[in-house]
């Protein structure tokens, strides 16, 4: 059985099909590249695996079990942004606790321990009382992974995460990428090949 399977899904924006009766499956572990042109869709189909839409027909299974109707924060999944999708009042340390302490409602003493040790995984730790202002694109980008890790999540999904780093930023968010895929399963969208060692390449139109 598939970890993760998209059984003939279609979804419409405005009456207007955006995504028709698609299908996948993958596998838990696996390192999955969803590839294809910009406008295609890729970025719906992402939202609909984590639960920010839901499908018109079809279904989307998560280890056996249905998830249609089932809100984001009960899925398992994390998803990492182009856009970092940081907190530019909080420090670092704040902004990796904030999903751990409001979404899994832990203390505030767990939740730091959390983002320590994923901040350290990430080699944040140096950072943890500085603002987003104050760190590079791929140092936010690191803090946001660190974060989405935290959580805990079965599944990460990285929606173009590397798109708006330069060359140094792309190449550091590669290396806990290919960290991360040693014991999560990895979506990742994409309009071009980073990765050399994915497990599928999916491409539609």
């Amino acid at each position: 059985m598939s970890f993760l399977s998209i059984n003939n899904v279609s979804f419409k924006y405005k009456n207007i099909p955006v995504i028709k009766n698609f299908s996948l499956d993958v596998e838990e572990g696996s390192f999955t590249t969803l590839l294809g042109s910009s406008g295609c869709g890729k970025t719906t189909l992402l939202r609909l695996i984590s639960g920010f839409l839901e499908p018109d027909e079809g279904t989307i299974s998560i280890n056996g079990k249905v998830m249609n109707g089932v809100l984001p924060n009960k899925r398992k999944v994390g998803m990492v942004f182009q856009n970092f999708n940081l907190f530019d009042n909080m420090n670092v340390l704040k902004n990796c606790m904030i999903g751990l302490e409001k979404v899994l409602k832990i203390s505030k003493a767990e939740a730091k321990e959390k983002a320590l040790f994923y901040l350290e995984k990430v080699g944040m730790t140096p950072f943890i009382n500085a603002k987003p202002k104050q760190l590079s694109g791929g140092q936010k980008q690191r803090v946001a992974i660190a974060g989405v890790l935290a959580m805990e999540t079965e599944i990460i999904i990285f929606d173009e995460a590397t798109s708006m780093l330069d060359p140094k930023g792309v190449r550091e968010i590669v290396e806990i990428i290919n960290q991360c895929k040693k014991y999560k399963t990895i979506i990742e969208k994409s309009q071009k090949v980073l990765y050399n060692d994915c497990n599928k390449f999916q491409a539609y139109f």
